[in-house]
């Protein structure tokens, strides 16, 4: 008897044909181009680069903080060129956790405060909230800082704060710009090891933009972007 045809599975990002191009002096730049990228849940994937290649705005339109001039982004399939501003913003809210170099931790909170707030913005249940973020702070080695603020943390501490704050709403889809640019080589180590682990236990699908080998080899691919191209690690450029 013959064996039914496997469920086709959604990818959780899909990227069909992606491009961005930005009006120069001298015409058109082409910042992102043709690209064409799909996440499994729980999967990790690192995408290196050199400055200039086109990573962070591909980023930023991955994130719904920039329009494609062309192609198509579905996110848990959801496309999101038919979101207007407001659709966007409860995307990244509900779907989307980001994690920068610079932290980007509020001055005037605590450490809770700041990993909770995510989840207040996009209107979670403060009971259930409060025990995540407990639990994230005990996972993230912060529970003894949970009332300090960011002024006080060592750069480590703050890196893992801000990788709690993106992980408290449980996104779907994890996006870290270079999350250990800024670290010595421990710290650096234990955050990833963090960012990593914890997403992967929750099925959430992460994306690394990065200059580090070394950060790139924990993934489970390896991409490279080359003038807005991407491809994967180890094939030459055109």
């Amino acid at each position: 008897m013959p064996t039914e045809p496997e469920e086709s599975i959604m990818p959780l990002l899909l990227l069909e044909g992606v491009s961005r191009s930005f009006q120069g002096p001298q015409g058109p730049f082409h910042a992102v181009r043709d690209v064409r990228l799909a996440l499994s849940p729980g999967e990790c994937v690192a995408i290196t680069g050199r400055s200039g290649s086109g990573k962070s705005t591909l980023l930023n339109l991955i994130a719904g903080l920039d329009a494609p001039t062309s192609g198509r982004l579905l996110l848990d399939g959801i496309d999101l060129g038919a979101l207007n501003d407001a659709g966007l913003t409860r995307l990244r809210r509900e779907k989307i956790g980001l994690v920068f170099q610079f932290f980007n931790l509020l001055s005037t909170l605590t450490v809770r405060e700041n990993v909770v707030l995510p989840g207040r913005l996009a209107g979670r249940n403060e009971r259930e909230l409060k025990s995540d973020a407990n639990a994230l702070l005990q996972a993230m080695d912060l529970s003894p800082r949970a009332d300090a603020t960011p002024e006080t943390l060592s750069g480590g501490e703050m890196q893992r704060c801000a990788v709690a704050r993106a992980l408290i709403h449980r996104p779907r889809l994890l996006l870290a710009d270079e999350p250990t640019g800024n670290l010595d080589t421990r710290s650096a180590e234990q955050v990833l090891d963090l960012m990593l682990t914890l997403p992967r236990e929750r099925g959430t699908a992460v994306l690394i933009v990065t200059h580090s080998a070394e950060v790139a080899a924990r993934a489970d691919r390896q991409l490279v972007m080359r003038d807005g191209v991407l491809r994967p690690e180890g094939v030459p450029g055109e």
